[in-house]
């Protein structure tokens, strides 16, 4: 793979990366401040439901009680679902639709840490969703000193959920194609940034001194200005290219003083050899 490729496909996994974990802390975020606002505004609800009128007729729910704590719930919307729960956390009643699947206990632990004022958001059970788990108010219902049982309200109730989730496609869609042409649109804008800075820079190098190369590495004067970007790699090359045309220099200048050392031993000797070959000559 070119390096150009690896440019690209390292950018826009880099951001595509980085884009799901700030959407994901950003929804986590929006989630967490959505949920402590709700619970805080309904902190008084179930104290509310359970002073209207009195809960308990000795050790049994007042059916009296009941149906204006149902009544209560028509009014202020279907964003609540209420659950009678004795004191070990057994949903006694409930508010749900006849037929509906439910768990038959609450864990107690949220709403101990709800009595006792702990941070929100506290998330509590689902009954008819025992996965889930959302926001709550809760007041505890006590006879003669003691706890019998909680009124438990749970703040967005499972219609709520059904509705938001169908509803939540559409925009999250939208979302995540602006966010992909986004980081696209980066890399290839960073690619084209880095390919003008970078890429050409060092190409023109490389042609510059594969030309010189031919020439004996007899590099111009402006080599180095050629390319502002890759002046300390140009600078060296420079000192590379000049330590190596002295070394051809110093080459030429052996070779022609070996020749000339030649030339001269060749006519000291022949002078010499004439002579006694013209000596012998009379001799004979």
């Amino acid at each position: 793979m070119s390096f150009k490729s690896r440019l690209v496909l390292f950018t826009s996994l880099w951001f595509l990366l980085v884009s799901v974990v700030i959407a994901y802390t950003y929804n986590w975020q929006k989630e967490t401040i959505e949920q402590r606002t709700k619970q805080s505004l309904h902190k008084e609800l179930a104290v509310h439901m359970r002073d209207d009128n009195p809960l308990m007729i000795g050790t049994d729910y007042n059916p009296k009680a009941l149906k204006s704590i149902f009544h209560t719930l028509m009014l202020i919307g279907p964003d609540f679902d209420i659950y009678f729960l004795d004191s070990q956390g057994n949903i006694t009643t409930h508010a749900a639709p006849e037929g509906t699947v439910l768990a038959s206990q609450i864990d107690l632990a949220p709403i101990r840490q709800f009595l006792n004022d702990e941070p929100y958001p506290i998330l509590g059970e689902d009954p008819i969703n025992p996965d889930s788990r959302k926001v709550f108010s809760v007041a505890a219902i006590e006879e003669l000193g003691s706890t019998v049982g909680y009124l438990y309200v749970l703040i967005g109730s499972n219609r709520h959920t059904v509705i938001a989730n169908s509803q939540v496609d559409t925009p999250y869609m939208a979302l995540a194609g602006l966010m992909l042409i986004s980081i696209l649109g980066f890399a290839i804008g960073a690619y084209l940034l880095v390919k003008r800075s970078l890429l050409n820079p060092i190409e023109a190098v490389t042609n510059k001194l594969q030309q010189q190369a031919e020439q004996d590495f007899r590099l111009d004067p402006n080599f180095i200005h050629q390319v502002p970007e890759l002046v300390p790699i140009a600078r060296s090359y420079q000192l590379m290219a000049k330590h190596i045309q002295q070394q051809f220099l110093q080459l030429e200048y052996q070779s022609s003083h070996r020749r000339q050392s030649l030339l001269q031993l060749s006519h000291d000797l022949k002078t010499p050899l004439s002579s006694v070959l013209g000596y012998l000559g009379r001799v004979d």
